[in-house]
Parts: structure tokens; C-alpha cells; sequence
């Protein structure tokens, strides 16, 4: 984990740190051995680990710490898929026709993403 990482967990919650430590170090005190198994971690979804982790050391694992992890576990992992958007948006909202209403702009970029997802298809 980088340190700016472990910085924000530090700040967040010093108990946070501690839970994240005991997994880097493969800590069965926190976590049974079956749960750390190479095996069972690849398989899992990071969100399904950690609802595990929680369900099998509850007073451990807490519930607002499994909450952080989901929050930042289902993050998008880049913005590439909001510049898409402002890309399309920006083909369609030009000087002349730059009175849309927001409504208006929203389905015209759908049915244009729509549309090159369709001819990708074929």
C-alpha cells in the first residue's frame, strides 16, 4: 500500500490502518486462513472478500470499514468513460447550437453513444 494510502486510512480511522496491516500480512488473529487462501482471494470480488472478512470476525472487521471499502472498492477505476460523455456532449452542444435544454442534450448523447455501441456490435 503507498503511503499516501495509509495516510488517508490513518486519518479516517486509526482501527482502519490496523485491518488493512493484518491482511497485507496474511494475520490469521484477524482473518481465518481460509479467507486468506491465494485461491479463494483471487476468485472473490474485492467487495465479496471483504463481506466475508466482516461476516467471519465482526468485531474486527467492522461495519463501517467494510462500508469504506465497498465506497472506494466500486469507484470507477478512470474518468475515461466522463470524457466520452464530455466529448459526445461537446460534438453536439456547438455555437449554433448551444440552446439545448440540459434534458434535451442528455437523450441526444445517449442515442449517440447508443448508436456507435450498436455499429461496434456488428
Amino acid at each position: 500500500m503507498k503511503d499516501s494510502g495509509r495516510k488517508w486510512f490513518l486519518k479516517k480511522n486509526l482501527d482502519f490502518l490496523t485491518i488493512l496491516l493484518a491482511f497485507q500480512a496474511n494475520d490469521d488473529t484477524f482473518f481465518s486462513q481460509i479467507i486468506l487462501d491465494d485461491a479463494i482471494v483471487s476468485k472473490l470480488h474485492p467487495v465479496a472478500w471483504w463481506k466475508t472478512a466482516k461476516n467471519d470476525n465482526p468485531t474486527k472487521v467492522t461495519q463501517e470499514f467494510f462500508e469504506t471499502c465497498e465506497t472506494l472498492l466500486r469507484l470507477p477505476s478512470s474518468s475515461a468513460g466522463l470524457e466520452r460523455c464530455f466529448s459526445t456532449l461537446g460534438n453536439i452542444i456547438t455555437e449554433k447550437r448551444n440552446r439545448l435544454a440540459v434534458e434535451k442534450a442528455q437523450k441526444l448523447c445517449f442515442v449517440n453513444q447508443s448508436l456507435k455501441k450498436a455499429s461496434n456490435i456488428k
